[in-house]
């Protein structure tokens, strides 16, 4: 069962399900997500601060890579427009599409290649 640790900026966000879905790195052992799978959805993982934030299934998993040029392509979607894209980033918790992009960039160096993770909301 997959668990996941949410940065502090997004815990409220995802507390109150307006953060829709979570960007992961592709795991280095090839190993993704899978649909209809439990999560626990966690902030201050691995910290005397661990909280529980909600229980989750996964209802969708695709394959998204940020580019350095700022486009993001999402499996099955193409290439997403810069509506699009705004529209992704803020389901995601992020301000705009250059919020994420910017995030990205810092966290993880571009281009990056993840996994795009959608989950049906449960109360803990």
């Amino acid at each position: 069962m997959p668990a996941y640790n949410f940065k502090q900026r997004f815990a409220r966000k995802v507390a109150s399900g307006e953060k829709l879905h979570t960007i992961r790195a592709t795991r280095k052992d090839g190993h993704r997500p899978g649909i209809g799978q439990p999560m626990h959805a966690y902030t201050g993982l691995r910290t005397k601060h661990t909280k529980l934030v909600f229980l989750s299934t996964i209802s969708k998993v695709d394959r998204i890579r940020i580019n350095v040029d700022g486009s993001i392509v999402v499996e099955g979607r193409g290439k997403l427009t810069v509506d699009q894209a705004h529209a992704l980033a803020m389901a995601d918790g992020f301000t705009s599409a250059n919020d994420l992009y910017e995030f990205f960039k810092a966290e993880h160096g571009l281009p990056f290649d993840g996994d795009l993770i959608h989950w049906t909301h449960h109360d803990v």
